[in-house]
């Protein structure tokens, strides 16, 4: 249980980074890799969604009261 909450659970209070990596690491390289790839990944996700066929709704022209 301890090895697995030192060197494999992600903390918030570290950046989601694993304490192993936070302390032995380069805590700002890692966390500009991870940005890295989240916006990398956002972009891939939105491209995807924008590419579905959304359907459209066929909707009466409202018709004005005199």
């Amino acid at each position: 249980m301890i090895r697995w909450y030192n060197a494999e659970r992600l903390h918030s209070a570290m950046g989601f980074l694993r304490p192993v990596d936070y302390y032995r690491g380069n805590p700002r390289e890692r966390h500009e890799v991870r940005r890295r790839k989240l916006a990398v990944a956002r972009h891939r996700r939105r491209k995807k969604n924008l590419a579905l066929r959304q359907p459209t709704l066929h909707l009466k022209p409202r018709e004005t009261v005199p």
